[in-house]
């Protein structure tokens, strides 16, 4: 189970070039970002680099005049990104976007499994840690995971506090993600 933190939204209670070595610390095995185009291409690689973090995750830059969901979202731009990315492109499966909209999320999972190269997660309401709403997340992850899915997680939510006192779940979802490979 690889895990990322996003930055952008965790660990707000430090700078945020400091952010990518405070999640490493943390037990998070890569980095999402939002928006960090206020750093320079260069100083997000060296504290990527310097954390030992893969940043596998980045939204497309905004327009907020043109694109203010982003350039890759917008619906007349579908068949160029596709043919241009020659199917390479998949799906990023927004746990807590799915269960906003009441979906069921063990059955969204295996409907859109085939596409999915990416999952983020947080807490409904809220957009909280896991287990401070009602996501049962002791079901979801392990039908995700038990359904063939091996990308990666990424924990995308506002701590309802210092980040670090919110990271209950990430020992937890690792113990039982251990116990269930090793019996």
């Amino acid at each position: 189970m690889k895990i990322a933190a996003n930055i952008s939204v965790m660990f707000r209670e430090l700078p945020f070039l400091q952010r990518f070595s405070e999640a490493k610390r943390a037990g998070f095995d890569g980095i999402e970002l939002q928006f960090p185009y206020d750093e320079s291409a260069d100083a997000l690689y060296r504290a990527a680099a310097e954390a030992g973090l893969p940043v596998v995750s980045m939204n497309s830059p905004i327009i907020p005049k043109l694109y203010p969901s982003g350039a890759a979202g917008r619906p007349e731009m579908r068949a160029e990104i596709l043919a241009r990315c020659e199917n390479r492109v998949r799906l990023q499966f927004d746990l807590y976007h799915a269960a906003r909209c009441e979906l069921s999320l063990p059955a969204e999972i295996l409907r859109c499994l085939a596409i999915i190269g990416h999952v983020q997660f947080a807490d409904v309401p809220g957009r909280h840690e896991p287990g401070t709403g009602v996501i049962r997340f002791g079901d979801v992850i392990p039908a995700l995971l038990g359904s063939g899915y091996d990308g990666w997680l990424g924990a995308e939510y506002h701590p309802t506090g210092r980040t670090e006192v919110g990271l209950g779940w990430l020992d937890q979802w690792r113990q039982q993600a251990s116990e269930r490979w090793t019996t």
